[in-house]
């Protein structure tokens, strides 16, 4: 082979041997040890969203932070609203209701209202301001146990149970509180919101 030829022929070989290394990526071991990078997060939109925490006593399958009965909880702005809503409405009953009871507010409970079972030692006035109490014990409206402007009805299930609960008051008062001893306000007495605290449902947890 003539010895230009084959000068060429070499050139070219050394030519195709390093384009091929320029073109081949170099592979960077990993480093290992201390002072490796931590692996690149991944994005906020691949991670799952975090677990909202639900009471315990929250119902099966109701929304996150609801209640027993599916209910979410009232804010207490919320609760303040409802019951300045129902103090308006029981307002315009109860003077209504003392404006037609007007010069007998003094009265005998029992001479003026009827079917009176309980509570019949006291004044038609105070029985008014008694039951508007309740109301506000349980954080409920006059409609809740009576029929509004037929107060004899009974045909409602809760005035019942006000019944039966206000003989559960006067028990414990008059049958187990009397053995107190005296304090300087007198004998130790319970009402409505010694347990319901503006709740129809009596409080069962420590209040802070």
């Amino acid at each position: 082979m003539n010895r230009v030829v084959r000068v060429a022929l070499a050139a070219v070989i050394v030519a195709g041997f390093s384009c091929a290394r320029r073109s081949t990526p170099a592979i960077t071991p990993a480093p290992s040890g201390a002072g490796v990078a931590a692996a690149p997060a991944p994005p906020a939109a691949a991670l799952p969203p975090a677990p909202v925490a639900r009471p315990a006593n929250a119902a099966p399958g109701g929304p996150p932070g609801a209640g027993r009965g599916g209910r979410v909880p009232l804010t207490l702005e919320q609760r303040a609203a409802r019951r300045d809503s129902m103090a308006t409405v029981r307002k315009v009953i109860v003077d209504r209701l003392m404006a037609q009871i007007a010069g007998r507010e003094d009265s005998s409970s029992q001479v003026v209202f009827q079917n009176l079972e309980l509570l019949q030692d006291t004044t038609a006035g105070r029985l008014v301001r008694l039951m508007d109490s309740y109301s506000v014990a349980l954080g409920r409206n006059c409609e809740f146990c009576h029929v509004i402007d037929k107060w004899a009805d009974d045909s409602k299930q809760d005035k019942k149970r006000a019944r039966l609960m206000i003989q559960i008051t006067n028990t414990i008062n008059r049958e187990q509180l009397s053995k107190m001893p005296p304090s300087r306000e007198g004998t130790p007495k319970i009402e409505c919101m010694t347990c319901h605290r503006g709740r129809n449902e009596p409080n069962r947890q420590i209040v802070p």
